[in-house]
């Protein structure tokens, strides 16, 4: 009986800390479900933020970009007009250069001799 008393009292006090560990368990658990909820609420504060924060950036950042590109038109106009001008005046001297050079080597038929061939 004895012995039967201490096996029994031996289960009562295993059976104890496991429901003593279970009970520290639960209350974990609830308290990292309670820091869980807390985050979840944080992120979907921190997401709306966030949604509106990139929605301004990209408003701010399209007027940014045409301000930019308005302001750069009439410099790359500019530059455009003076290479055109430049390819133009270009083309004009290089067209008159191999003109004065072939010329020579060219006669026109005026200024060649008659032929000898009789008619």
């Amino acid at each position: 009986m004895t012995e039967a008393s201490k096996i029994i009292s031996s289960l009562q006090g295993d059976l104890e800390r496991q429901a003593n560990q279970l009970d520290f368990l639960g209350k974990e658990i609830d308290q990292k479900k309670l820091i869980a909820e807390r985050y979840a609420v944080l992120a979907q504060t921190n997401q709306e933020a966030f949604s509106a924060f990139k929605m301004e950036m990209e408003e701010t950042l399209r007027k940014e970009l045409n301000t930019q590109n308005e302001k750069g038109k009439t410099i790359r106009r500019t530059v455009s007009f003076a290479s055109w001008s430049i390819s133009l005046v270009i083309g004009a001297f290089l067209g008159a250069w191999f003109q004065t050079q072939l010329d020579p080597k060219v006669q026109s038929p005026q200024s060649q001799p008659p032929s000898q061939i009789s008619r």
